[in-house]
């Protein structure tokens, strides 16, 4: 039910209806982005400045009243993003995200919506390897690459943030 009421948030970006929003937001909607105020009314005026945000959904996670979603929004500007939302009586009451540019490259060389643990997993099973040369070979090399990226966070530098005690971070 919870993980419906986000996905019915995400349709009505898509059409741009701000009517709709008052279907999925609470009146009294607490939005922790830093650049939006709180409340329905002002997500309506935001949205009907901004129009229809088209977003790609990933991955949705839902546990109890709160429910995670990683997606790809394309509008108005191609980013990542997570976002978090609280239910009650089937209604968003409260928002937090985080969004991030998406490079052209990245250091890893993994884009940031795929799951290439997959790969890995599949490449190592004799039962489930694929049948054809080119895509064995593909996800042989996926495997490799997962394995030499794992290879180097376990086997590589110490990363600062992680030496320091958590109150510092």
């Amino acid at each position: 039910m919870n993980k419906a009421i986000v996905r019915r948030l995400y349709s009505v970006f898509r059409t741009g209806d701000v009517a709709a929003l008052g279907e999925v937001l609470a009146e009294d909607f607490i939005n922790h982005n830093p650049q939006t105020t709180n409340g329905l009314a002002a997500s309506q005026a935001l949205f009907s400045q901004a129009g229809s945000i088209d977003a790609e959904i990933h991955r949705m996670i839902c546990e109890g009243n709160l429910v995670a979603v990683h997606a790809h929004y394309t509008t108005p500007e191609s980013n990542a993003g997570m976002d978090f939302f609280k239910i009650e009586n089937g209604k968003i009451v409260e928002h937090w995200d985080v969004l991030q540019d998406i490079p052209d490259a990245t250091a890893s060389g993994q884009d940031m919506f795929s799951e290439l643990s997959t790969w890995a997993r599949h490449a190592r099973s004799s039962t489930t390897r694929p049948s054809s040369a080119a895509t064995r070979n593909e996800w042989q090399r996926r495997a490799a690459d997962a394995g030499r990226c794992q290879r180097q966070v376990v086997t590589g530098p110490p990363m600062p943030i992680l030496n320091r005690p958590v109150g510092a971070i």
